[in-house]
């Protein structure tokens, strides 16, 4: 099995060091990414599932969190993918770029 690749992510005022698990929910088959601390430890859901929403197969809802902005920070500084809204929806998809996250 490959080594996960470790980066930064700027969390509080604080900076860690992370790596992001890839798969996909059981129900609805969207995009599930989880953080990881550098003693592989969980950290964080970037992600939730909302199965009967349409999605396409690289787009996920970003989990409100008290941690939204800096992982939509994350996001952007690593270049995974395009952020957007949808009207009536309190939740952010990203677009992900498949090829960037399977680096991270």
């Amino acid at each position: 099995m490959p080594a996960e690749k470790v980066v930064p992510f700027r969390c509080m005022g604080e900076i860690m060091m992370i790596s992001l698990r890839v798969g996909r929910y059981e129900k609805g088959k969207h995009l599930a990414i989880e953080m990881f601390d550098n003693d592989g430890i969980p950290f964080a859901r970037m992600t939730i599932n909302i199965p009967d929403f349409p999605l396409k197969n690289n787009e996920a809802f970003i989990d409100n969190t008290m941690i939204t902005d800096n992982i939509l920070a994350f996001i952007h500084e690593q270049r995974l993918g395009e952020v957007r809204s949808i009207p009536g929806i309190d939740y952010k998809i990203v677009a992900f770029d498949m090829e960037r996250l399977g680096l991270v």
